[in-house]
This record gives structure tokens, sequence and C-alpha cells, in this order.
């Protein structure tokens, strides 16, 4: 007997174990969520029953299906054809009836549904009852729907990338395990799908590993062997071999699973063609090599050119300011000598400026940035500019001495260097009897500078063409000397100190230029002292109590000869020249001289080698030396320093500077 349903006696005999087996049933029926439905092929009767009428919305089921001709119209259109088979096939020939198809809700939509049945038969094999039940797919198949769709969408993603997906898993029978790819894995490598499909997955590791570049391969297994041991993350770049011997750049990326004992089981991971970008990279690469070469060829052939220019002005300027400071000369013979020198000084402007464009397009100007006096800066520059002012009778207005207080964050040198081309300028290019004025002032956080003249200004069509190198802007048919990089060198430097440049015409006439800088905290800046250069280029040496001993190494006998006439000035002081350097390192040992002063571009050794040499010789370590040298680029005089020079002047010699240097190193309180 059945505990679920008890026999026919049992049923016939004790009516309450009837009505218990028909409520339990009835539950099932109208609680399980199922539809249950018999029919009757003998009578052709149809009855149908069950909770999932009412997920279906129908309220009775009176509402759905009654009878089996309107079961059609329940079956989704698509679906009705393989239900109609199933169910005939099962008459027939006694297959299953276990289908899935949509049916009607009563709101007109569908869901999915499974539908088992089976049925009884009659002696003759005939079915006299067709009993089933139906229950909801709809979640399943939502389910299912979503996960191709999330399929589908993965598919697209690695089709659109042609990244290759691998999976590798460890078998026992074979130490290489199995592996698992996508067709993109070796699409890299030039196989078809067909070649892919063919390849063993037992054979596919070794495969793959023959493809790899035998210098890498080492690479690449220790990389999988850091990962397993060390669980460090899998991430290598590599280079494989295609079919016809091109080579590919690959970056594979996996992760392993382990088991309990920690021994690797699966490995799942991506390969990412990147040939491309490991090829754009060596371009780059290769782009920097040459531009750095193209950068110190440029570097060189600057220090050559300044070199070779600044050697011949050495003697030019050289014996002019022995000219010009020479009392028995005549006032025309001294004015003319001025010239001479003049000249030089435009040409090793020329030179400078070059010289600084160069470094700021490269990048190698460095700056000091500190709190600085602009006031002070521009009475500096005045002083330099008076004397052509004053041929002109140009006015120049210094700013009201109430500005003094302001203070700008900036480099010294590079401030003084900008404000006296553009001041310079304005003199230049002024009129005759005209004006130069300095305007300060305080604009939110920073301190505006104009520098305003009364020339002709510059063309709306010319100003667009303003801050171009070695464009004059229409003044190369004037005769006013310029190089046309003055203002291009000033913008930059400008904006290297966290600055801006700008130009606006006058409405009276004539041009004006403005800076602007960061005003800095004045509460812990210290008072400045004037360097105010002065106009007298003294040449007054102090008394000597002994005779002095000057050591002069230089191959070029002009300057030699320049260096001569200028100590023969001096009485107290007796210079050996020497061309041979190293019969100059010699003369040094026997006779001892007080200072020492050489060129750097020597014959047989270099300046910077016989510094090392001097500086290492205890007899001769304690001598000053000097460097008087063309080679004049700031690295030059860095690099100068660095060897052992005590100070390093560069030609074309400043007269001034030169006879300072000699007081410093020379006079008795220096011993």
């Amino acid at each position: 007997m059945s505990l679920w349903l008890p026999d026919n006696d049992v049923l016939t005999q004790q009516p309450e174990a009837l009505m218990e087996a028909l409520e339990r049933y009835r539950r099932v029926l109208d609680g399980s969520g199922y539809a249950f439905w018999e029919w009757g092929l003998a009578d052709d009767s149809y009855s149908c029953g069950g909770n999932f009428w009412e997920k279906l919305g129908y309220t009775s089921i009176d509402e759905a299906v009654t009878c089996v001709e309107n079961v059609q119209e329940y079956v989704h259109p698509d679906d009705f054809k393989m239900v109609y088979e199933v169910v005939l096939n099962h008459l027939r020939f006694d297959t299953p009836i276990d289908m899935v198809y949509r049916i009607r809700a009563k709101d007109g939509t569908y869901w999915w549904t499974q539908a088992c049945a089976s049925s009884t038969r009659d002696e003759n094999g005939r079915v006299t009852f067709l009993s089933g039940v139906n229950f909801d797919l709809s979640h399943l198949k939502d389910t299912e729907k979503a996960l191709r769709l999330s399929e589908a969408r993965h598919e697209r993603i690695l089709a659109a990338s042609n990244d290759g997906i691998w999976e590798w898993s460890v078998d026992s029978d074979n130490e290489d395990g199995r592996f698992h790819t996508s067709h993109s894995c070796w699409q890299h490598l030039g196989y078809t799908e067909e070649e892919v499909d063919s390849l063993p997955e037992h054979e596919r590791l070794a495969i793959w590993r023959s493809h790899i570049h035998p210098h890498d391969l080492l690479r690449m297994q220790r990389a999988l062997k850091r990962h397993f041991v060390l669980k460090k993350p899998f991430d290598i770049e590599y280079r494989m071999f295609g079919h016809e011997g091109r080579m590919f750049w690959m970056r594979s990326r996996g992760q392993a699973i382990f088991n309990g004992k920690g021994r690797a089981i699966l490995m799942s991971g991506i390969n990412i063609d990147i040939t491309e970008l490991k090829e754009a990279e060596e371009r780059v690469r290769k782009a920097k090599v040459d531009a750095e070469k193209a950068n110190n060829a440029k570097s060189h052939f600057l220090s050559s050119m300044s070199h070779e220019l600044r050697t011949p002005l050495n003697a030019i300027m050289g014996f002019s300011q022995l000219a010009m400071s020479n009392a028995e000369l005549s006032e025309s013979q001294r004015q003319n000598s001025e010239q001479v020198y003049r000249a030089g000084e435009h040409l090793l402007q020329l030179i400078n400026e070059v010289l600084d464009l160069a470094q700021v397009e490269a990048g190698k100007i460095s700056l000091s940035i500190e709190p600085v006096s602009p006031y002070r800066i521009v009475h500096e520059c005045f002083a330099l500019v008076q004397s052509l002012a004053d041929e002109r009778a140009i006015d120049l207005v210094i700013p009201d001495e109430q500005l003094s207080s302001f203070y700008v964050y900036a480099d010294a040198m590079r401030l003084k260097q900008c404000l006296l081309n553009l001041i310079s300028n304005a003199v230049k290019y002024n009129v005759d009897g005209g004006s130069v004025h300095i305007f300060f002032s305080e604009k939110a956080s920073v301190l505006q500078m104009r520098i305003e003249d009364t020339g002709k200004g510059i063309s709306l069509e010319k100003q667009k063409e303003l801050f171009q190198p070695f464009n004059r802007l229409g003044a190369e048919e004037s005769l006013t000397q310029g190089s046309g990089i003055g203002l291009v060198i000033t913008k930059e430097l400008v904006e290297k100190m966290e600055g801006s440049i700008t130009y606006e015409a006058r409405p009276s006439g004539g041009a004006c230029f403005q800076i602007e800088l960061p005003i800095a905290d004045v509460d812990n800046v210290q008072a400045e002292v004037s360097s105010i250069p002065s106009n007298q280029n003294s040449r007054v040496l102090p008394t000597f109590i002994n005779d002095k001993h000057v050591l002069y190494i230089e191959d070029n006998q002009s300057n030699i000869h320049l260096m001569e006439s200028f100590f023969s000035n001096y009485s107290r002081i007796r210079l050996s020249s020497y061309e041979d350097p190293l019969v100059g390192l010699y003369q040094a040992r026997v006779l001892l001289p007080d200072m020492i002063i050489l060129d750097v571009n020597l014959p047989y050794i270099s300046g910077l080698q016989l510094v090392k040499l001097i500086k290492s010789d205890p007899d001769l370590s304690h001598i000053p030396v000097v460097a008087l040298s063309a080679n004049a680029m700031p690295y030059d005089i860095e690099k100068g320093k660095a060897q052992g020079f005590d100070e390093y002047l560069s030609k074309p010699i400043n007269m001034p500077r030169l006879t300072q240097m000699l007081s410093d190193f020379l006079s008795e309180e220096a011993a």
C-alpha cells in the first residue's frame, strides 16, 4: 500500500481515508504552481487545474483551456506545430512527451512552460487518457537569454580587441597538460581557424612554445615558476615567430587556481598582440636618440662657433681697450679705438644672443628664483644705456622711488637681461630727443612693469610677427643694428619665471611692452646692496711689496701679444708666456709663479688636463690657476671649475675684470 495513495479497498471501506487523499491532492494541485491537465480520448473530454493558471492571470479555470479544440489559442503560433507533432508522435509511436513552448497569459503575453505527459492505453494499444503537467520556465528562459546576451557581448568584445583567451589545465598523463585556446590566440601567428581546430589539445602548449623567441623562453618559464611558487602576478612580454618568420610581440597575463596542497591545477589568461605598440616605442626611442644626437651636434656646433668667433674678437676688443686707455694717443685715435670696441661689443652681443636662444630652446637655462627688486635692476639697466641715450638726447624716466619697496619672484640676472633688452630697444628705436618711461603698478598679486618709448612703434601688421626668431619687424631696412633674437629670449625667460610679456601700441605713438611677475613677500627680504656698475673701468692695481710672476700658456700668438701689452703697464708684474703646454708645465715647476693663466684648447694636452696635473702636484697646488678661454658656454665654465680652475675668464677678455682678478689673487692680503 502507498502511503501517499491508499489501495482501492482502503478508500472504499474507509471514507475518511478517501477524503484525506482528496485533500492532499487538492493541496498539491492548488499550491504547487503547476498546471495539471488530462485529455480523455474516448469521449474527447478535457479537464485541467492547478495554480499555474492563476499565475497566468486566469481567475477561474473556465477562463483557461476548456476543451481540446481551443488549446491552439493558448499556444504561441510559432510553437504550435512542434506541440502538435510531439503529441501526435506519442499517440502513434508512444514517444515521450517532454516539450518546451510558450503559452499565452490572460494579458496577451507569452510565458515559457515545460510540459511532461504520459498516457494509458487499452488492450488494443490505443490511448484512452493523456495526462500531463505544465510548469513555469520563464525565469529559466530569462536567465538563459541573459547568458546568451552576455556570451554574445563577450564574443563581440574579444572579436573587437583581437585578444586571445587561453586555459591551461594540468593532465597527469601529459606534463604539458591540455591547452585550450580561442582561435585568435593562433591567428596572431598566422594560423587559420581550420588549422587551429586540427591542433591536438595535449600538444598545443608544446607547439605554442616552439613559436617563442629562444631568448625569451627562459624568461617565460621563470615567470611561470614565480607565479606558481611565490604567487607573483603572471604578466610578461615576449617575442614570437609566425608561420612566415615574422616576429610578433605578445603580452600574456594569467592567474592560476591552486588545490588544497598549493599545487596549480588550472590557469587561465589572455594574450595581447602588442607588436604595433612595441614598434611605436622603438620609433620613439630611435627618434629620441636621433634628437639627442642632433642636439649634441648642435651644442658642439654652437660651442665651436662661439670659440672660433671669440678668438679673433679677443684681439679686436682687447687691443681696442688698451688703445682707449693709452694716454699717448690723440683724442681722435681714442675715439677710433672706441668705435672698434663698440663694433666688437655688438658682434659679441649677437653671439651671446644666438647661444642664449639655443640654450632656451634646448631647455638648458637654469634659474634661481628669489625675491628681487625690479626698481634696483631698472637703475642698473639705465646706467648701462645712459651713454647711448645721452648721445641722442633721450630722457630716461625712472619709476617713482616710492615703488622701490616692490619685490618680485625672479632670477635677478635673467630679469636684468630681459629689462635691459627692452630698455635698450626703447632707446635704439626711439627718436632723437624722445624719452623712455618705466611705470610700475600693482595688479592683484603681480607687479606690472611698463616700458614705454616715443619712437615709431610697431605696425599692426608687424605685431603679429612679434617674438619670432630673427624677425626684426622691418628694422632691418634701417641703420639700427640688431639680430631679431632679443625679444624671443626675453619672452622665454619671462615665462620661465612664471611671468608674462605683452605688447600694446601707445595712442600717442611709440611702443609699450609690459612684463608681469608674481609679487614676493617683502617681510623677510633683506635690503639689497646696489650693484649699479660704475662707468669707470679702473685698471689700478694695489702696490706690491714684492714683484709678482704670472705664467701664461697660450698657443695663439695674437692672444700672447695682447697679454704682453696688457702686463707691460705693470712694472711689478712679470709675464712669462709659453705656446707649448708641456714646456709651460715644466717651467711652472721650475719658476713656481704666483699665478698661472691657461688657455683651454691647447695642443697635445688640454687645459682641463693640465690644471688637474697642476692641482695634483704638491709644489704647484697652492698656485691659483685661471682659465682664459674662448669656450664660453655655461657648461664649459662649470666643467672648468669642476676640474680645478680657481677662476674662469671667457674671451674676449674684459680688461677691468682681469685687473680685478689680479688684485684678488696677487695682493699680499690674498697671500
